[in-house]
Order: structure tokens, then sequence, then C-alpha cells
């Protein structure tokens, strides 16, 4: 009997199902929120998150449904997740050298000194939390055909 999505999803460990959600949010609201928001709420959120606050986490959303629905190597799983959380923080590091540049009162050039939390300690934390031994332990068991359902 194959199992469906949802108990596959389930079987994954805490942490990948997390940035699932997470990052399937973030995706949605950074490709919704300029387009169908309000424009005054998008000019309030993009001196803090920049202009696409979810590039690196729709380009890592394959790879992270693929770590959980197929048998993806694991070492290119995660690199599909972390190169592009790692290029947020090279670009957020850069950013950040503009700090006190001049915006004109323009809210598209504007970079707030919190910006740095979005662009780089986040994903950081990401980076940090998606090298969890029980991700690892999850894609062994996987690929060893001993999945099963762990609601942990």
């Amino acid at each position: 009997m194959n199992a469906n999505l949802y108990t596959r999803f389930l079987a994954a460990p805490l942490e990948l199902k997390v940035f699932a959600t997470f990052s399937v949010v973030v995706t949605i609201l950074g490709f919704a929120l300029p387009v169908f928001g309000p424009k005054n709420f998008w000019e309030a959120v993009l001196p803090f998150t920049g202009w696409s606050p979810n590039i690196g986490y729709s380009f890592g959303l394959f790879f992270t449904f693929a770590l959980i629905y197929t048998k993806f190597p694991l070492w290119l799983g995660r690199l599909g997740i972390i190169a592009p959380l790692a290029l947020q923080i090279i670009f957020g590091l850069l950013v950040m050298d503009k700090l006190p540049a001049n915006n004109f009162g323009n809210p598209y050039l504007t970079v707030s000194p919190w910006r740095p939390i979005w662009t780089v300690v986040i994903p950081a934390l990401w980076i940090a939390i998606l090298f969890s031994p029980r991700v690892k332990r999850f894609r062994d068991r996987k690929s060893s055909g001993q999945a099963r359902l762990a609601l942990s």
C-alpha cells in the first residue's frame, strides 16, 4: 500500500516539515503581497525584507520536497536548500554596506538597520537547523527502505 502525501510529510523530521511550511508561506506572501496587497503595507515591509524576500526560500522548495518525498541524495538536497540561503546571506551582508545611504524618501530605496535579521540571521538559523542529525537519520532510513511514520 502506497502512503499518501500527507503521511509521507508526517514521516519527515520536524526540521524539514517546519522549513517546508515556512518556505511555502514566505513564497506565497512574497509573490502575492506586492501584487495583491495594499501598496502602503508593501512599502512598510520592504525596508526590512528587501525587494524579493522569498528568493532564498522559493528556490529551495523543490529540494525540500524532494528530500521529503523521494530518495534524492541528501548531499544534493542540502546543497539545493542551503545554496539559495547562503546567497541570501551574502547579498544581505553586501546591503549592510549601504545602510547609511540616502533614500530620497523612496521606500524602495530604504534599507532598515533591521534588514540583516531577515537577510542574514534567519537564513543562517535555517542552515544550522537543516544540518540536524535527525534529517540525516530520516534520509538514511528512507534510503534503506525502512521509512516509518515518525510523528516527532
